[in-house]
């Protein structure tokens, strides 16, 4: 999957995102509070209403155009009901989770690349590959859930599935049979492998991948390298349940050291790895706020990591940390900035002073100086 374009109207909240154009790589940058985490979360939100059927939405629009894996090109338009609260439905809600079901008042799905309009729906009428449907089919889920069984639906459930978010996870993976987990086949693994949790494809990639493993295990020595080894094990714990937890060594001491007292910086470190590691070619990788818990003699080294998988998988980053920008082309710099309830994105090779021939560094400086970075909220 790629992304291609998405635009986002959240008519509850007031605020909008202007259209924005992705590319292969894309680093969004920007002073805090602009609407970058924003963009990682509209993105995730659409991920979910594509794979998932329990969410709520309140007066939300959006438009996604995107790729599948058979390159073939999508827009997918979706729009829900704007739900009226009192102000007693306002404080119940401070006390209970909201329960109410969303209402797609509008939803299209168009193949860009055949011009094949696949599915129209409103309040009034409701066409599936030219076929009439019931417009008050359930009006509380997408078209990609609703017929996933379908043989196109599946393949664009499946290109959304393929967006994942490394993110630090609660570090505690438990089962009720480690018979099952171990049953689990290769095969099985790889029409599953990004949908798990993390420890769970780290445990696959040490069973099913071990050169790579391996070479994890060379990347991460030369970032820490008072590490000598490093497994993923499977454990029992009193009440018959298993779990699996990393285990790491230090040179020149034989016992292993538990998970419990990996730094917080080597964890996060090791998402980032195993993440890459494991996604399968045409998936987008999604990291906010990219310098999270790292340590800076972890930032560039990691940045060549990922910039060495950029020709398999399309990145989505965040960051405002120099020692990231800094080890990243600026062509793939994407400049927030935020009037009022708008957030716009402009893309730094359209920026016209970024033209000159410059060095990396006068870019980055260029980049602190630039009027839309210093008054990035308007």
């Amino acid at each position: 999957m790629k992304i291609q374009r998405l635009q986002f109207d959240d008519h509850k909240e007031h605020w909008h995102l202007q259209e924005t154009h992705l590319d292969p790589f894309n680093l969004f940058v920007g002073i805090s509070g602009v609407g970058k985490t924003l963009i990682i979360e509209v993105i995730k939100l659409m991920a979910q209403v594509a794979t998932k059927n329990h969410y709520q939405l309140n007066g939300i629009e959006w438009k996604i155009s995107f790729t599948d894996d058979d390159t073939q090109a999508y827009d997918w338009t979706l729009k829900t009901a704007v739900r009226d609260r009192s102000q007693n439905d306002l404080l119940r809600l401070l006390n209970e989770s909201d329960s109410t079901p969303t209402q797609i008042v509008y939803e299209k799905i168009v193949n860009t690349t055949t011009q094949e309009l696949i599915a129209e729906r409103s309040q009034k009428f409701f066409y599936f590959k030219q076929e009439k449907i019931n417009p008050n089919l359930n009006q509380h889920e997408s078209v990609l859930t609703l017929f996933s069984e379908d043989d196109t639906i599946s393949r664009l459930k499946q290109a959304f599935q393929r967006v994942i978010f490394s993110e630090r996870e609660n570090p505690q993976t438990r089962f009720s049979s480690a018979a099952d987990l171990n049953a689990i086949t290769f095969e099985d693994f790889n029409k599953t492998s990004t949908q798990v949790p993390l420890l769970v494809k780290a445990f696959f990639l040490q069973k099913f991948r071990q050169p790579d493993f391996t070479e994890l295990k060379h990347y991460l020595h030369s970032l820490f390298p008072s590490i000598g080894d490093l497994k993923v094990e499977l454990t029992q714990d009193n009440h018959e349940h298993y779990q699996l937890w990393f285990q790491f060594k230090e040179r020149d001491i034989e016992h292993w050291i538990p998970q419990a007292r990996m730094s917080s910086g080597m964890f996060r470190t090791l998402t980032h790895l195993i993440e890459m590691s494991i996604a399968p070619p045409g998936s987008v990788i999604i990291i906010d706020e990219f310098e999270n818990s790292l340590g800076i003699n972890c930032m560039p080294d990691l940045v060549t990591f990922i910039l060495s998988r950029a020709a398999d998988l399309q990145f989505v980053i965040t960051s405002h940390h120099p020692y990231v920008i800094n080890n990243i082309p600026w062509q793939t710099w994407k400049l927030v900035k935020r009037h009022k309830n708008r957030v716009t994105v402009t893309e730094a090779n359209k920026i016209p002073e970024f033209q000159d021939e410059e060095s990396f560094f006068d870019k980055f400086i260029q980049l602190m100086n630039h009027p839309d970075y210093r008054k990035g909220i308007l």
